[in-house]
Protein backbone atom coordinates (compact mmCIF):
# COMPACT_ATOMS: atom_id res chain seq x y z
CA UNK A 1 0.00 0.00 0.00
CA UNK A 2 1.00 3.54 -0.43
CA UNK A 3 0.26 6.62 1.78
CA UNK A 4 0.29 9.78 1.81
CA UNK A 5 0.24 11.54 5.23
CA UNK A 6 -0.34 14.96 6.51
CA UNK A 7 -1.55 17.12 9.54
CA UNK A 8 -1.83 20.44 11.52
CA UNK A 9 0.45 20.36 14.09
CA UNK A 10 3.48 21.08 12.05
CA UNK A 11 5.84 18.50 10.07
CA UNK A 12 7.53 18.08 13.30
CA UNK A 13 4.78 16.70 15.41
CA UNK A 14 5.25 13.83 17.57
CA UNK A 15 1.59 12.42 16.03
CA UNK A 16 2.98 12.75 12.81
CA UNK A 17 6.10 11.00 13.09
CA UNK A 18 4.96 8.13 15.18
CA UNK A 19 1.81 7.71 12.06
CA UNK A 20 4.56 7.90 9.80
CA UNK A 21 7.00 4.74 11.49
CA UNK A 22 3.88 2.61 11.63
CA UNK A 23 2.42 3.02 8.67
CA UNK A 24 5.58 2.27 6.75
CA UNK A 25 5.33 -1.47 8.31
CA UNK A 26 2.58 -2.29 5.75
CA UNK A 27 3.57 0.20 3.08
CA UNK A 28 5.35 3.11 2.01
CA UNK A 29 4.61 6.57 3.52
CA UNK A 30 5.06 9.99 1.76
CA UNK A 31 4.89 12.87 4.28
CA UNK A 32 4.14 16.29 3.21
CA UNK A 33 3.26 18.69 6.06
CA UNK A 34 2.98 22.60 7.36
CA UNK A 35 6.57 24.21 8.28
CA UNK A 36 4.11 25.00 11.52
CA UNK A 37 1.31 24.85 13.64
CA UNK A 38 -1.66 25.22 11.43
CA UNK A 39 -4.67 24.37 13.78
CA UNK A 40 -7.77 25.65 12.67
CA UNK A 41 -7.00 26.26 9.31
CA UNK A 42 -9.97 23.75 7.75
CA UNK A 43 -9.97 23.17 3.87
CA UNK A 44 -8.06 26.68 3.14
CA UNK A 45 -5.89 26.75 0.22
CA UNK A 46 -3.36 29.40 -0.65
CA UNK A 47 -4.22 31.71 -3.03
CA UNK A 48 -2.29 34.80 -3.07
CA UNK A 49 0.94 33.91 -1.86
CA UNK A 50 3.40 31.04 -3.46
CA UNK A 51 3.97 27.90 -1.89
CA UNK A 52 7.70 26.62 -1.20
CA UNK A 53 8.73 23.16 -0.27
CA UNK A 54 12.03 21.74 1.72
CA UNK A 55 13.29 18.11 2.62
CA UNK A 56 13.77 17.38 5.83
CA UNK A 57 16.32 14.99 6.99
CA UNK A 58 13.53 12.69 7.55
CA UNK A 59 12.87 12.92 4.16
CA UNK A 60 9.46 14.77 5.29
CA UNK A 61 8.66 17.43 2.93
CA UNK A 62 7.78 20.95 4.79
CA UNK A 63 5.68 23.74 3.09
CA UNK A 64 4.65 27.17 3.93
CA UNK A 65 0.83 26.62 3.97
CA UNK A 66 -1.93 25.33 5.67
CA UNK A 67 -2.90 21.54 5.35
CA UNK A 68 -4.88 21.58 2.49
CA UNK A 69 -2.26 22.99 0.79
CA UNK A 70 0.25 20.15 1.77
CA UNK A 71 -2.28 17.46 0.33
CA UNK A 72 -3.41 19.45 -2.76
CA UNK A 73 0.15 20.16 -4.25
CA UNK A 74 1.31 16.41 -2.87
CA UNK A 75 -1.23 14.67 -5.14
CA UNK A 76 -1.36 16.92 -8.28
CA UNK A 77 2.66 18.42 -7.63
CA UNK A 78 5.51 16.62 -5.81
CA UNK A 79 3.80 13.04 -6.45
CA UNK A 80 1.45 13.63 -8.84
CA UNK A 81 2.38 10.50 -10.75
CA UNK A 82 2.40 8.22 -7.50
CA UNK A 83 -0.80 6.44 -6.88
CA UNK A 84 -2.11 6.61 -3.17
CA UNK A 85 -4.12 4.11 -1.34
CA UNK A 86 -4.89 6.56 1.09
CA UNK A 87 -4.24 9.68 2.36
CA UNK A 88 -4.11 9.79 6.22
CA UNK A 89 -4.02 12.90 8.60
CA UNK A 90 -2.94 13.39 12.39
CA UNK A 91 -2.44 12.07 14.42
CA UNK A 92 -3.80 15.20 15.78
CA UNK A 93 -2.89 16.64 19.67
CA UNK A 94 -6.37 16.21 20.96
CA UNK A 95 -9.72 15.39 19.95
CA UNK A 96 -11.37 16.39 16.66
CA UNK A 97 -15.27 16.32 17.60
CA UNK A 98 -18.81 17.46 16.47
CA UNK A 99 -18.63 20.80 14.93
CA UNK A 100 -15.18 20.71 15.45
CA UNK A 101 -14.24 19.07 12.66
CA UNK A 102 -15.60 21.87 10.19
CA UNK A 103 -12.81 23.89 11.27
CA UNK A 104 -10.02 21.38 11.87
CA UNK A 105 -6.53 20.98 9.50
CA UNK A 106 -6.53 17.43 10.21
CA UNK A 107 -9.81 16.59 8.91
CA UNK A 108 -9.37 19.49 6.07
CA UNK A 109 -6.48 18.04 5.02
CA UNK A 110 -8.26 14.86 4.49
CA UNK A 111 -11.08 15.88 2.98
CA UNK A 112 -9.40 17.67 0.44
CA UNK A 113 -8.00 14.11 -0.55
CA UNK A 114 -11.23 13.23 -0.74
CA UNK A 115 -12.37 15.78 -3.37
CA UNK A 116 -9.82 14.25 -5.40
CA UNK A 117 -11.36 10.90 -5.33
CA UNK A 118 -8.45 9.49 -2.82
CA UNK A 119 -9.69 7.84 0.34
CA UNK A 120 -8.90 9.81 2.95
CA UNK A 121 -8.93 9.46 7.13
CA UNK A 122 -8.68 12.33 9.72
CA UNK A 123 -6.85 10.98 12.75
CA UNK A 124 -7.08 12.35 16.38
CA UNK A 125 -5.62 11.35 19.99
CA UNK A 126 -8.28 12.39 22.61
CA UNK A 127 -6.15 13.86 25.32
CA UNK A 128 -3.34 14.63 23.13
CA UNK A 129 -1.07 17.58 23.85
CA UNK A 130 -1.80 17.49 27.95
CA UNK A 131 1.36 15.07 28.98
CA UNK A 132 4.63 16.19 30.61
CA UNK A 133 3.18 19.80 30.27
CA UNK A 134 3.06 19.43 26.26
CA UNK A 135 5.97 18.46 25.77
CA UNK A 136 5.09 15.43 24.04
CA UNK A 137 7.24 12.76 21.91
CA UNK A 138 6.29 10.36 19.26
CA UNK A 139 5.96 7.44 22.17
CA UNK A 140 2.74 9.27 23.70
CA UNK A 141 1.40 8.33 20.27
CA UNK A 142 2.41 4.93 19.09
CA UNK A 143 -0.72 2.85 20.64
CA UNK A 144 -2.96 5.24 18.82
CA UNK A 145 -0.60 4.95 15.77
CA UNK A 146 -0.62 0.98 15.76
CA UNK A 147 -4.73 1.13 16.14
CA UNK A 148 -4.49 3.04 12.34
CA UNK A 149 -2.65 0.04 11.43
CA UNK A 150 -4.81 -2.46 12.78
CA UNK A 151 -7.83 -0.53 11.22
CA UNK A 152 -6.44 -0.55 7.83
CA UNK A 153 -5.14 -3.91 8.11
CA UNK A 154 -7.95 -6.12 9.86
CA UNK A 155 -11.30 -4.29 8.41
CA UNK A 156 -12.51 -3.18 5.03
CA UNK A 157 -12.69 0.40 5.64
CA UNK A 158 -10.14 1.19 2.52
CA UNK A 159 -12.71 -0.58 0.56
CA UNK A 160 -15.65 0.94 2.16
CA UNK A 161 -14.38 4.41 2.00
CA UNK A 162 -13.85 3.74 -1.92
CA UNK A 163 -17.73 3.30 -2.36
CA UNK A 164 -18.64 6.31 -0.55
CA UNK A 165 -17.20 9.05 -2.96
CA UNK A 166 -17.15 12.58 -0.53
CA UNK A 167 -16.68 10.79 3.35
CA UNK A 168 -13.65 10.95 5.19
CA UNK A 169 -13.77 9.07 7.80
CA UNK A 170 -12.65 10.67 11.35
CA UNK A 171 -11.18 8.57 14.15
CA UNK A 172 -10.70 9.58 17.56
CA UNK A 173 -8.47 7.30 19.93
CA UNK A 174 -8.30 7.53 23.64
CA UNK A 175 -5.14 8.02 25.10
CA UNK A 176 -4.54 5.45 26.76
CA UNK A 177 -1.03 3.26 27.69
CA UNK A 178 -1.95 -0.29 26.42
CA UNK A 179 -3.56 -1.57 23.51
CA UNK A 180 -5.42 -3.71 25.69
CA UNK A 181 -7.39 -0.87 27.01
CA UNK A 182 -9.26 -0.06 23.97
CA UNK A 183 -12.53 -2.11 24.24
CA UNK A 184 -13.71 -2.16 20.82
CA UNK A 185 -14.54 0.32 17.50
CA UNK A 186 -17.33 2.18 17.11
CA UNK A 187 -19.13 4.21 14.25
CA UNK A 188 -21.14 7.10 14.65
CA UNK A 189 -21.90 10.78 13.24
CA UNK A 190 -20.96 13.91 14.27
CA UNK A 191 -22.29 15.26 17.53
CA UNK A 192 -23.73 18.86 18.27
CA UNK A 193 -22.71 21.09 20.57
CA UNK A 194 -22.49 25.35 20.95
CA UNK A 195 -19.33 26.98 20.22
CA UNK A 196 -17.84 29.30 22.73
CA UNK A 197 -15.84 32.25 21.95
CA UNK A 198 -12.08 32.17 23.45
CA UNK A 199 -12.14 36.26 23.01
CA UNK A 200 -14.01 38.41 25.53
CA UNK A 201 -16.00 41.52 23.82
Amino acid sequence: MRFLISNDDGVYAPGLLALSQALSTIGEVMVVAPNDEQSGYASALSVSRPLHTHQLPSGFVAVNGSPADCVYLALHELYRDSDFDCVITGINSGANLGQDVMFSGTFGAALTAQLSGIPAIATSLVGGGVKNGGQESASDYQVAAHEIVKLLTETSILEMLKSLPYHVLNVNIPDVQHADDIKGRKITSLGHKQLLSQYAI
